[in-house]
């Protein structure tokens, strides 16, 4: 009977053990004392409680970046995530809200994922379309990393000089990590550049 009574502490205290949610330790922007060089964030740097936040029972990130900038510049921001230790896989649920101050409109966005080698990982990637863009895809690349892109190509009303929109997604994350998104508001030449390409294998495919 103790033996079985162990057996069962044991079962349940491995169940509390994956139950315990992540918290996230800090976010910081790349490259540092140079944000304003790609979004506004009125002071130069990158505050928790003024531009970025955590709602733990939740598990909710949210972040404020106001872009600047005009066609063509490199708007791709390294924000690093870091997320403390946690045993099993924790859904971690983001909310981006982005204010459009650069001098063109916006008909796609795409962030990239990307952990670091620490021996955590992502994965369960899901995304929200919103208003401004109806489609969103994503995408596991099979390294670890994933990408995710929101478009107006099928519905939406993209993102105009002055507009704003959030985006919504989530990731479950397992072991301790740290991870890059790196993001992009388009058009942009490497995304015209995939469209191309994908045209051409349609033009294929028809033939």
């Amino acid at each position: 009977m103790k033996r079985y009574l162990l057996s069962v502490a044991m079962v349940l205290a491995g169940v509390v053990q994956t139950s315990v949610a992540a918290t996230i330790t800090g976010i910081t922007q790349q490259p540092v004392g140079n944000v304003n060089s790609v979004i506004d964030t009125g002071d130069g740097t990158w505050d928790m409680d003024e531009d970025w936040g955590y709602n733990e029972p939740q598990n909710r990130v949210w972040m404020n970046e106001t872009w600047i900038g005009s066609y063509g510049d490199n708007l791709g921001i390294d924000s690093t995530i870091d997320v403390s230790d946690t045993r099993g896989a924790t859904s971690i649920n983001f909310r981006k809200n982005l204010n459009n101050t650069t001098n063109f409109d916006w008909t796609d966005f795409h962030i990239d994922l990307l952990p670091n080698p620490s021996g955590g990982a992502i994965s369960n990637v899901t995304a929200l379309p919103n208003a401004a863009f109806g489609n969103v895809m994503v995408m596991d690349n099979m390294d670890g990393t994933y990408s995710i892109w929101w478009d107006n190509f099928t519905g939406g009303s993209g993102v105009p000089i002055g507009g704003m929109t959030s985006l919504d997604f989530s990731l479950d994350i397992t072991g301790s990590i740290a991870f890059k998104m790196v993001q992009h508001p388009t058009p942009e030449p490497a995304t015209l550049s995939l469209l191309a390409i994908g045209g051409l294998a349609l033009i294929r495919r028809r033939r």
